[in-house]
């Protein structure tokens, strides 16, 4: 028998503007990882983010930092991609769309291509559209293309609850989901702190239930980007806090509960959009999506979240999907969504460091083939969604040789 050939854990960042950056920077402090690459069109830049970001390895924790190529990404346990292009300030989140979604083109079939038994996770905005179209391009298992969604605006929501209520954040439990954007929902209906609804909470500590004053607080969250980019020009610190988050709840095989955007089938009428709604994260990637009991008011804000999405990540640059590969994909998706039953027992896959490698909705019909397994035999799959071999190839050869320069998402 062969062994497998073992490789530290290791996380590739495509784009190192001021996401990728700081996430590769926050990522070096957490000790999550022992081998970060750093990859840009710009190559100077990610030799210098390189170069800096080893200075601080005596000060934080040993790994091995360097500037390279997507063909490196070979082996990396997670890929996070925040390349593209700024949101200016007042400009909304999906008007970034034509332009990320081209840089996407480029991208995600060569990292799927190097790596295709890793995990994606997209940063790049308009994030749930793009992150579709990561799925769609990579031919990867929908469990294994993960956005970072509403992490940021959940970790906002929370923050505002707990200054107002004056506790921890951390004691805070409320959750945004839908669109990463201006039609997110606050899931007022389950929000509470420590087990007490809001206004419970509110009555029993003299603080008085104002809903008005809640309503400014989602207001401030959703709109909280915008705020933040007219004073300083860009949002970044945050999101790669909720990167590093969704990296370690992946390379650590927690299990945790998070806020990302990532493929919704049969959910309150919703289906065949990337969105966010709490998830467990595990080292397969998205594991579950829990389906939150929601107000009638809740339901109907989600599916109209969920509208802008899906029309216009249909086509980000206005070419024909074909229907008959995107209903096979879908089927795939809704097949291994069915096969995880309620209540079943969760299967932890058994995780060593061998040769772990990573891989918004477009006409490229979605390739996929097999991917290998990981150690200890488990490939990190949603059910078994795969395509033929051929359609991969055929898409990423066609990409690579069209393949331009992509900039940075600074």
């Amino acid at each position: 028998m062969v062994e497998p050939e073992v490789h530290p854990t290791r996380v590739a960042v495509v784009g190192v503007g001021a996401v990728g950056s700081t996430f590769a920077y926050s990522l070096l402090l957490s000790g999550l990882a022992a081998e970060i690459l750093l990859v840009d069109a710009n190559a100077r830049r990610a030799e210098g983010e390189a170069m800096d970001l080893a200075h601080a390895v005596p000060f934080a924790h040993t790994a091995r930092v360097w500037a390279g190529t997507i063909d490196e990404c070979r082996g990396a346990a997670i890929t996070v991609i925040a390349a593209g292009v700024n949101q200016k300030p007042g400009e909304p989140r999906l008007e970034l769309l034509q332009r990320n979604a081209a840089i996407f083109r480029e991208i995600v079939p060569a990292v799927a291509e190097a790596n295709p038994d890793g995990i994606i996770v997209v940063a790049t905005n308009p994030v749930d559209i793009l992150a579709h179209l990561a799925w769609r391009l990579s031919g990867l298992p929908s469990s294994r293309v993960i956005g970072s969604g509403t992490i940021l605006d959940t970790a906002r929501f929370r923050a505002m609850l707990a200054e107002h209520f004056g506790v921890d954040p951390r004691s805070v439990h409320a959750h945004i989901a839908g669109e990463h954007g201006d039609s997110e929902v606050p899931v007022w209906s389950s929000a509470n702190i420590a087990g007490m609804p809001l206004a419970d909470f509110a009555t029993a500590n003299g603080i008085g239930h104002d809903p008005a004053r809640l309503e400014e607080i989602f207001e401030a969250t959703r709109d909280a980007a915008y705020h933040i980019i007219e004073r300083k020009g860009a949002t970044y610190y945050a999101v790669a806090a909720g990167l590093v988050r969704i990296c370690e709840a992946i390379l650590r095989d927690q299990a945790t509960v998070l806020s990302v955007s990532s493929l919704i089938c049969d959910y309150y009428g919703i289906d065949d959009v990337y969105l966010s709604v709490p998830s467990v994260i595990g080292r397969a990637g998205v594991e579950k999506t829990l389906r939150l009991a929601l107000s009638a008011e809740e339901a109907s804000g989600l599916r109209h979240s969920g509208l802008r999405p899906a029309a216009l990540g249909r086509s980000p640059e206005g070419d024909a999907d074909d229907p008959g590969e995107r209903h096979e994909q879908l089927a795939r998706a809704r097949q291994a969504e069915a096969a995880r039953q309620p209540g079943r027992a969760r299967q932890r896959p058994r995780v060593s460091h061998a040769s772990y490698t990573t891989g918004t909705e477009g006409s490229v019909a979605r390739p996929g083939e097999p991917a290998a397994s990981s150690a200890g035999g488990t490939s990190p799959r949603r059910g078994n969604e795969a395509s033929p071999a051929a359609a991969a190839a055929t898409a990423r050869t066609a990409a690579a040789a069209n393949r331009t320069p992509w900039p940075s998402d600074s």
